[in-house]
């Protein structure tokens, strides 16, 4: 067995591209920390005036004559509204009163969630964030103001970049696995010598290198993420760790402390990993060719983003979770029209399919033995 995993580590360790991508993963949550100061990423501040500007826009798009009558409109009437809330809210940023910023958000949202639900015949949500992303922002103001925590104002302490990069690796995760474990077989033909007279069953090899790449991987995501946060720690602060992130789970938004969702980012990531290597092992398998492998993975991917109501006919496919961050932000239950698909029936049925997917496996290899020397 020392033989097989040795010689497993040698062909992983000859994959320039699983070290070129690694190596991006890495060097991206590192200089990630010194981009978000330099463009404003995450700057409440500029946030609030784009916000201000939508109002606006949304106010110009309603007639004239709506606009200038006397007495004016319920949805003019609102829109000032909230074109005063927001100012207010600026204000509150200018003199640091969180006090004042978290009491004029719960009213914004509240306002904006009203204008949704009663107007839509008009395009409001080109105007305002989409109703999942108010609804979790309201229960992490909810949140805030429970605990008296600050409203972190940017994205310049350890946890909140933490939570920003994180994000962004579950959103882009799967694509990421994707090219990476194209060839995750088909990379083994060009190593041959180093494979031929070992007396191991097919399978028993196969397994190896599909630990071998979860683990690695793990590691990796680790390091990516460990470099992040100690990365803005050190050139910042740490922030709190309490700070609260918002997730679609049990048919409902809940705020939980970044000490839960790191833990759960890794859990999510961990079976989406295991989830695409057995898909790709499987796709190898069956075309024996990394490109068509590569083609059917992005058309699954690509197939939920650019048909989200395609998401409703395939809840039991694993293909609605591929795109992680989707689910736990509560947007592909909202754009499938379907509230079943949160986090926990996410992790249920990509842990079935892992399971099926293995089985699939063990019966097409058991018996394919490794020709001998």
């Amino acid at each position: 067995m020392k033989n097989l995993i040795f010689n497993e580590l040698r062909i992983f360790s000859r994959n320039y591209k699983v070290k070129l991508l690694v190596l991006v993963l890495i060097t991206l949550g590192l200089v990630g920390a010194f981009a978000v100061d330099s463009l404003n990423i995450g700057n409440l501040e500029k946030a609030k005036k784009i916000e201000a500007q939508a109002v606006n826009g949304a106010l110009k798009d309603i007639s004239e004559k709506e606009r200038l009558a006397t007495p004016k409109s319920e949805l003019a009437n609102s829109l000032i509204s909230l074109e005063s809330l927001i100012s207010k809210q600026q204000m509150a940023l200018i003199t640091e009163n969180n006090q004042l910023y978290l009491a004029k958000e719960a009213e914004i949202i509240d306002l904006q969630l009203s204008l949704i639900g009663q107007n839509k015949s008009l395009d409001l949500q080109s105007f305002f964030p989409p109703s999942f992303q108010l609804a979790g922002d309201k229960v992490i103001n909810q949140y805030l103001v429970k605990e008296t925590i600050p409203k972190n104002f940017n994205l310049l302490n350890g946890v909140s970049y933490t939570m920003f990069f994180s994000s962004l690796l579950l959103t882009f995760w799967s694509i990421f696995l994707f090219i990476l474990y194209a060839d995750i077989l088909t990379e083994d033909f060009e190593h041959d010598t180093l494979l031929k007279g070992l007396p191991y069953l097919f399978s028993q090899r196969l397994w190896a290198k599909i630990w071998l790449q979860f683990l690695f991987m793990l590691l990796a995501l680790f390091l990516a993420i460990s470099g992040a946060f100690l990365t803005m720690s050190l050139r910042y602060s740490v922030g709190d760790v309490s700070y609260p992130y918002s997730i679609y789970f049990n048919h409902n938004y809940h705020a939980i402390p970044f000490r839960l969702y790191l833990p759960l980012v890794f859990i999510i990531i961990a079976c989406l990993t295991l989830f695409i290597l057995l898909f790709s092992v499987c796709l190898n398998l069956l075309t024996k060719n990394s490109y068509v492998t590569l083609f059917i993975q992005f058309s699954t991917y690509f197939l939920a983003t650019l048909w989200p109501l395609s998401n409703k006919y395939l809840v039991f496919s694993p293909i609605p979770y591929l795109n992680a961050q989707a689910i736990l932000t509560g947007e592909t239950a909202v754009t499938a029209g379907l509230p079943s698909i949160d986090l926990l029936t996410g992790l249920l049925i990509l842990c079935a399919w892992i399971i099926l997917l293995s089985l699939v496996i063990h019966f097409v290899t058991a018996n394919r033995k490794v020709a001998k020397t």
